[in-house]
């Protein structure tokens, strides 16, 4: 098959280059008006800032800055400073709602430098300040989890008295008896607990209706405890303590010294212990110290 080729005109030719032109000519005068558009709306805003024209020395306090700001990798959000002098300064209202402990008498701006241990980096270009300050400077709300919570018992005292005893009796074929009698009398109040205990045998021999009977005081003694201090005072007739390898002694006078049945929770031997406190981020990571202690 042959092809055909068509003649164009030259008057098609001439209509077309000059649309083109046309078209390029209004695009490139919205163009420069667009551009002077944006210069003029920058100029207004650093009339507006009057970043230009700022002194030091005009402001009482210095620029106000407001910065994107994060404290030990938690952010803070958008927090007003002053910078004045080539520092950072900050009022005692705004340190106290980052978390920061300031005295109570703290009434001007404090300087950031100021503060010891504390981290400072300032990054002009971002508007961005990150801190970086350790935990006893900061007033944070503290949780403890999965803490055995022993509360003691506040002990009371009421007056009273009661009677202990023990009787053991015996009969032989003859018809001999034997009657013992174990008896404890104690009174106790606010004042302390007064014992006294007492041993009485009687005895009955064969074919005969008599009881031949006598009796012993066997230990009478005072005593006041205090449970807070694990102090028990003692008075009167008293039994020392012994350990397994040896014996206890029977004494009379006053004795002072440890009781550690009055708070049988207490744990008298040294137990390794772990403790540890963290501060966590935004982005899941924790700061943390750990630190081993014997805990008694």
């Amino acid at each position: 098959m042959a092809l055909r080729r068509h003649q164009t005109s030259r008057w098609t030719h001439l209509f077309a280059k000059a649309v083109f032109l046309q078209c390029v000519a209004v695009s490139a005068s919205h163009a420069v008006d667009l551009n002077d558009v944006a210069i003029s709306i920058d100029e207004n805003e650093l009339t507006q800032l009057n970043l230009d024209s700022y002194n030091s020395g005009d402001d009482e306090f210095g620029l106000d800055l407001y910065l994107d700001v994060t404290l030990n990798g938690a952010s803070a959000g958008l927090t007003h400073f002053y910078y004045r002098d080539d520092q950072l300064w900050a009022s005692k209202t705004i340190l106290q709602q980052l978390g920061f402990i300031v005295p109570a008498d703290t009434t001007d701006a404090i300087l950031l430098n100021s503060l010891l241990d504390l981290n400072i980096d300032y990054d002009a270009r971002q508007q961005s300040l990150r801190l970086i300050a350790p935990l006893s400077m900061l007033n944070l709300d503290t949780t403890v989890r999965n803490t055995r919570a022993n509360k003691r018992p506040q002990p009371t005292s009421s007056s009273g008295m009661l009677l202990n005893y023990n009787i053991y009796g015996t009969q032989t074929q003859n018809s001999a008896r034997n009657l013992s009698v174990y008896t404890e009398l104690r009174a106790f109040n606010t004042l302390g607990v007064l014992s006294s205990t007492a041993l009485t045998n009687a005895n009955s021999y064969t074919h005969s209706n008599d009881w031949d009977s006598r009796s012993v005081r066997l230990d009478t003694s005072w005593s006041q405890s205090f449970p807070d201090k694990l102090i028990t005072v003692r008075a009167g007739d008293i039994l020392t303590g012994a350990l397994s390898w040896t014996r206890p002694t029977r004494l009379g006078g006053l004795q002072i010294g440890t009781n550690f049945s009055l708070q049988p929770y207490r744990s008298t031997t040294p137990l390794p212990s772990f403790f540890w406190h963290s501060h966590p981020t935004l982005s899941g990571r924790a700061l943390c110290q750990w630190s081993q202690t014997i805990q008694w």
